[in-house]
């Protein structure tokens, strides 16, 4: 009865977050948003450099090539490179008067967007990485949803051509899905940082402990009443992690931050106040985010714990079975190595969450 129990909870644990998509989705409905390409208001882009003399020249490019009118916008670089980065933005400062070279007054990436957005000038403000590379009509798409008045952020999904890169592409298809299904929603927690769009007025300041800044957004926006959504019409190209040690590493901080938000904001679970953000989204996070990560890992614990008692050749076979059929499972398909590696993140997150020290620089 013990094992059945086990293998009962594994199911909903392995399937149960699918399940719960599925019924969403056929409850949930894409938003009507109205988006206005005649809507032109004043852009502020803030991107924070470090050391990007590799990229920043072709990505000065991409933003001069943006299909919007260079008088409403303004490009902030907040710079603490060592290398000739300043100098290369500096250059072209001198010949378009909408890109501005900010010399960044302390250490930390938090303290970069806090600099940058409280000197941009837009009424929209997006938060950009030096190595996305957002699509020509990427800027004119996201900035079409602020003529909506319920929208208080939006984001986009990226592109990824590189074949090497099947794993990010693998993950971001199935972050693409939640999200969507958050969005039809209400709004989704996860905004993807490396182009993302907000409301000048409902941007908080940031701590130097969070290590998901466009979640901390997401909840700000929120709180105020707004909706944050994503567009798959926006596209963004870039580039993923060049080392198992570089993703291993970004998703667990990614991880920890998400679940930080959470924790920080356990007020709004539940709370119908925030619609079905509060009612839906914030507790399947949590529950995706958190209890299914500590409930997988109770129940491989119980499982060894029956089989050493137990000392059941059946229960050893059925074990070695299950495993071989996991590993195999894994190597094959890289979904479902995306789903164990985010199950780890997720694990390792939940304990690094609770640190306060500066996890970003």
């Amino acid at each position: 009865m013990i094992i059945e129990t086990i293998l009962a909870l594994s199911a909903f644990l392995i399937f149960g977050f699918s399940i719960i998509f599925f019924l969403i989705s056929k409850f949930a409905k894409p938003p009507i948003i109205r988006k206005d390409y005649q809507y032109l208001p004043n852009v502020s882009i803030v991107i924070p450099t470090m050391n990007e003399e590799r990229i920043i020249e072709k990505r000065i490019h991409n933003i001069l090539n943006m299909q919007y009118p260079q008088e409403k916008l303004e490009v902030l670089f907040v710079d603490n490179s060592k290398d000739s980065t300043n100098k290369i933005i500096s250059n072209y400062e001198k010949k378009y008067s909408f890109l501005k070279l900010i010399k960044q007054e302390r250490d930390g990436f938090n303290n970069a967007l806090n600099q940058g957005y409280s000197m941009s000038s837009g009424e929209i403000v997006i938060k950009s990485d030096c190595t996305a590379f957002p699509h020509l009509n990427a800027l004119r798409e996201i900035v079409a949803n602020f003529a909506d008045d319920s929208v208080g952020a939006v984001c986009g999904i990226h592109v990824f051509h590189d074949k090497k890169a099947i794993m990010e592409k693998e993950f971001k298809g199935i972050m693409y899905k939640i999200q969507l299904m958050e969005s039809y929603l209400h709004s989704s927690l996860i905004s993807h940082g490396s182009f993302g769009a907000y409301r000048k007025s409902l941007i908080p300041v940031l701590g130097q402990e969070i290590t998901a800044d466009d979640s901390e957004v997401v909840i700000n926006v929120v709180r105020n009443g707004y909706r944050a959504i994503i567009d798959p019409e926006v596209k963004i190209e870039e580039e993923a992690p060049k080392s198992f040690k570089e993703r291993r590493s970004q998703k667990n901080r990614r991880a920890a931050g998400v679940i930080r938000v959470l924790f920080k904001n356990l007020n709004m679970l539940f709370n119908k106040k925030y619609g079905k953000f509060g009612t839906i989204t914030m507790p399947v996070e949590l529950f995706l985010l958190v209890f299914s990560p500590l409930a997988i890992f109770m129940l491989i614990v119980l499982w060894l714990y029956f089989l050493v008692m137990n000392q059941s050749l059946t229960l050893l076979a059925l074990t070695l079975v299950i495993f071989c059929f996991i590993f195999a499972s894994i190597m094959v398909s890289a979904k479902l190595r995306v789903v164990v590696d985010t199950y780890i993140s997720c694990f390792i997150g939940i304990f690094q969450s609770f640190s306060r020290k500066k996890t970003w620089r």
